[in-house]
């Protein structure tokens, strides 16, 4: 490309910035336990990588993750075939709500859960049966299912966009609307379903917030259980050796899939259903498609009623917010600097990602620290930062800071090369050839062009850090909590109204920093489609 042919060094001293914001846990863990391996002060290796407990966990946990997974490639699909449906009208700005979702900590969907289980106990009690327990796998398994569920509903939305109304035109002349929905219209949007599903595992893999408020053990609570006890990195990182591996090579497996993913393309075979089938939509499709919804409704508002029944008055929801200032603080700056260091390094990575060569080994590479468990990432943080020389950065909310980009880099340049990638070579060839200077190229056109994938990677990587916990819970100062760390600790030891008023602030903070971020997203759509 052109585009970044031009310039594309001078972007690229900044590569190496990402790179070691981003592997440098990874790094550092693996260089301490080579040094204890080496030294053999590891002791016996059999009952961190080998235990018969731990294997079992680690088995427990990929089933766990892998009904997550296949429930939401069904209920993704399912909600996504009614949004696709109703792409006009009032009920197209569902699905930007559903999208918005997708900024939601899992812990706001398991206080919200907990509540409405708390409210429907008494009615089943009241018929004569027993109250609900809602602990253990099952609650996990739900809750985790709600949580992820948009990102399977967005993938399989944008699946099913890609289909060629053509295609099922031929195919309904030999058959059934129904048949040609089964055999021409989910295996165009395969690719899409199969990579939400994968995303999916990985996340309720990494996940151990959402079960240890269920008393649910897994795997990567575990890891965090053996930094705390003994406060080694070694351990945690070779226990952690078999989840690395699964969730690599799961990552290599969806790569061909994610290289088949397409977002807002001019082609003029982007189809909603109403021009797929031009005839009336099949029975099937239509309840498969209205039960979609139903669970589209209940992941949506179970969240927003229980917070705002909880919270009971506008009086509450304010004293809470007030004497929680110096956290809502704390969470601010933190995001928004995250959000900060993000960008240019971003451009870096998407920058590199989009010059030619080793396409799939630079895609793995900069995406690598997805694999790696939030608590993993705050360990090997600690590991790569917790030294005399950086006492300054390690000993303030800066650390936090460094770990929130470390995460999330990944996601904003994923964005940002989607955004690189819609810029019309065209555009920089004029100012690269009137342009005053480089400098001048980038001011004049470049980045007025990526400016609207630039916000929404800001506002997106802002959300997540506003939410971000596990790694958070490791590397956070004394007196720098955030407001994640004072939810998820209040979380267990009961104030009901308290918990409610702060998940109700975050989660409106989060739908304003996802709505800001999905107007930078379709105003870019609309610069490209000029």
């Amino acid at each position: 490309m052109r585009f970044f042919r031009y310039g594309c060094k001078r972007i690229n001293v900044l590569l190496p910035v990402y790179l070691a914001i981003t592997m440098s846990p990874l790094l550092f863990l693996s260089i301490e336990s080579a040094k204890s391996l080496i030294s053999g002060s590891i002791g016996d290796l059999s009952g961190l990588v080998l235990s018969y407990r731990r294997l079992i966990l680690l088995g427990e946990s990929i089933v766990l993750a892998l009904s997550v997974s296949l429930a939401g490639m069904v209920f993704g699909t399912m909600g996504g075939l009614f949004l696709w449906k109703y792409e006009k009208g009032v009920l197209k700005y569902l699905r930007w709500l559903v999208m918005l979702f997708i900024l939601i900590p899992p812990y706001i969907h398991a206080q919200s859960w907990i509540l409405a289980i708390d409210r429907l106990n008494p009615l089943v009690t009241a018929i004569g049966l027993p109250a609900m327990d809602f602990n253990g796998y099952i609650p996990s398994w739900l809750v985790q299912l709600m949580s992820f569920l948009p990102i399977s509903t967005g993938l399989a939305l944008a699946g099913l966009k890609t289909v060629d109304p053509d295609t099922v035109d031929a195919s309904i002349l030999d058959t059934s609307l129904g048949k040609a929905f089964i055999r021409i219209v989910l295996p165009q949007a395969a690719s899409h379903i199969f990579a939400g599903g994968s995303l999916l595992f990985i996340l309720s893999l990494s996940d151990y917030s959402i079960p240890s408020l269920f008393r649910v053990n897994v795997f990567s609570l575990d890891i965090f259980a053996e930094y705390s006890s003994s406060g080694d990195f070694t351990g945690p990182f070779l226990l952690s050796v078999p989840y690395l591996a699964v969730t690599f090579l799961l990552l290599s497996a969806i790569y061909p899939h994610l290289a088949k993913l397409e977002w807002n393309g001019s082609s003029g075979k982007r189809a909603g259903m109403s021009l797929v089938f031009r005839k009336d939509t099949p029975v099937i499709v239509s309840i498969v498609m209205f039960l979609g919804m139903g669970v589209l409704l209940v992941q949506i508002f179970v969240p927003i009623i229980n917070l705002i029944i909880e919270t009971g008055s506008l009086k509450t929801f304010m004293t809470v917010v007030a004497q929680s200032r110096n956290e809502i603080y704390n969470s601010l700056s933190v995001s928004f600097f995250a959000a900060l260091i993000c960008m240019p390094i971003s451009i870096a990575a998407a920058s590199g990602i989009a010059s030619n060569g080793m396409g799939k080994l630079k895609w793995l590479f900069v995406s690598l620290p997805l694999v790696m468990p939030a608590s993993l990432m705050g360990i090997g943080a600690a590991a790569a930062w917790n030294r005399p020389v950086l006492s300054a950065l390690y000993g303030s909310a800066a650390i936090v800071v460094v770990v929130a980009a470390a995460r999330f880099a990944p996601f904003s340049a994923v964005i940002m090369y989607s955004g690189i990638k819609s810029i019309e070579p065209a555009l920089t060839d004029v100012t690269r050839i009137y342009g005053k200077s480089l400098l001048d190229s980038w001011v004049r056109a470049r980045l007025p062009l990526m400016l609207p994938s630039l916000l929404a990677s800001f506002f997106i990587v802002f959300a997540l850090t506003a939410g971000e916990l596990g790694a958070t819970l490791i590397v956070s100062p004394p007196g720098k909590s955030t407001l994640t760390l004072k939810i998820y600790n209040y979380l267990h030891y009961g104030a009901t109204d308290v918990v409610s008023s702060l998940c109700l602030f975050v989660t409106i903070l989060l739908l304003l920093s996802g709505t800001l971020a999905a107007a930078a997203l379709s105003f870019s759509s609309k610069l490209r489609n000029l």
